[in-house]
């Protein structure tokens, strides 16, 4: 009415933009770096998280010293570097699991954060922090290196390698073989200030998981994956 103009339609290809850049966020908000870049069919991307990929509100939080602790430590894994001096804290798994490498990916990226927030995981944080899939043109095999962050209650540091390969199961199934390296990466927990630094003066003292792979941290996440899986070997000589 009199002088008033009618207003132009929103843009939708700027509203599109604003949607996607506020799911680019970090995996935690409370101070921890961003997650490493994926790498998918050996291109890089940056990683754009969905809604199960952020830490539910119920899940413990890690605080600022243990995020950016961890984020050295993961790197330079003091208590892991020699064969013969890893091993008391080591341990090496086969796994055989019924779903395809797609499957397997979702649900650890779903499932990961509401197991970290559920009470069987009695204080303990589960992150996948690194994702490599790899396509064989030839063979058309696909596989996949996952590492996976496992914060104790007391915020020691395991981690866990995950070798990914997914073959044809017959009548069109697959299903994945799964080589599993798990390993402590320090004498100190990271809830310590400088354990870092404390943890790669004192590599060479020894100290054992006390069962813990076998007993609780590779069940659980196991459990996550939510499909059959079969352990078809295990050793704690990890060399």
């Amino acid at each position: 009415m009199g002088g008033s103009e009618a207003r132009p339609p929103p843009n939708q290809e700027a509203l599109q933009e604003e949607r996607v850049s506020t799911r680019r966020l970090p995996f935690s908000t409370d101070g921890a770096p961003p997650p490493d870049v994926v790498r998918v069919s050996g291109v890089e991307v940056e990683p754009v998280l969905s809604s199960s990929s952020l830490t539910p509100p119920s899940a413990p939080l890690l605080s600022r010293l243990v995020n950016w602790q961890a984020f050295i430590q993961k790197h330079l894994r003091p208590a892991a570097r020699f064969p013969v001096l890893r091993s008391p804290h080591s341990w090496y798994e086969t796994w055989d699991a019924k779903i395809g490498l797609d499957a397997l990916l979702h649900n650890l990226d779903k499932g990961l954060p509401e197991l970290s927030a559920s009470p069987a995981a009695n204080g303990f944080v589960y992150t996948l922090d690194r994702v490599y899939v790899e396509a064989q043109r030839q063979s058309g095999e696909r596989r996949a290196n996952l590492r996976i962050l496992c914060f104790t209650k007391l915020r020691w540091l395991d981690i866990l390698f995950l070798q990914v390969r997914e073959t044809p199961d017959g009548e069109g199934a697959v299903r994945c073989t799964c080589s599993v390296r798990y390993f402590s990466t320090g004498l100190f927990p990271l809830a310590t200030p400088g354990a870092p630094l404390l943890n790669s003066l004192l590599f060479l003292a020894p100290f054992a998981h006390n069962g813990l792979p076998s007993s609780k941290t590779l069940p659980d996440i196991r459990g996550a994956m939510q499909c059959t899986v079969e352990v078809t070997g295990s050793s704690g000589l990890l060399i």
